[in-house]
């Protein structure tokens, strides 16, 4: 559930961010009236609010994952909103750029962790170098046993 309702959150600030940006283009560079610039502007602030509604709580990861979409959504809103059809290198580059998202944002260690775990994985972050060091070597005894 959390990843339909990301997707849906970077879908939502992808649109408010492009729509936003596309009535201030029109105000500006196509001279239509200031109420066009100013929805813009208010749509643009609601853009600024809809990631904080994102689970994750890492800033870097929720905005680098949403530059990702945003390059999608661009590519399709000038397709369906201007006219200009992306090209076979606009679908390659947003292909590469999806599996970006995925990873940085949708991969595993990220999803399947519950909040014991990561309470455990910031816990074990916060002790001493040495003892941290003795614990991974004994892990990595467990998982790669020597021969002898």
């Amino acid at each position: 559930m959390n990843v339909i309702r990301s997707v849906g959150l970077f879908v939502a600030a992808g649109l408010a961010e492009i729509g936003g940006g596309y009535l201030i283009w029109r105000w500006l560079r196509e001279g239509s009236p200031w109420p066009v610039g100013l929805a813009g502007a208010v749509i643009l602030v609601i853009y600024g609010v809809i990631p904080t509604f994102q689970p994750a709580s890492d800033f870097g990861r929720v905005y680098a994952a949403y530059g990702g979409v945003f390059v999608i959504m661009s590519l399709l809103w000038g397709w369906g909103i201007d006219g200009h059809r992306p090209d076979n290198y606009d679908w390659l580059g947003a292909a590469i750029v999806a599996v970006g998202v995925a990873v940085i944002f949708f991969s595993p260690h990220r999803l399947f962790l519950s909040s014991s775990e990561r309470a455990s994985v910031l816990a074990a972050a916060a002790e001493p170098a040495g003892r941290r060091q003795m614990q991974q070597i004994r892990l990595s005894s467990h998982i790669m046993p020597t021969c002898s």
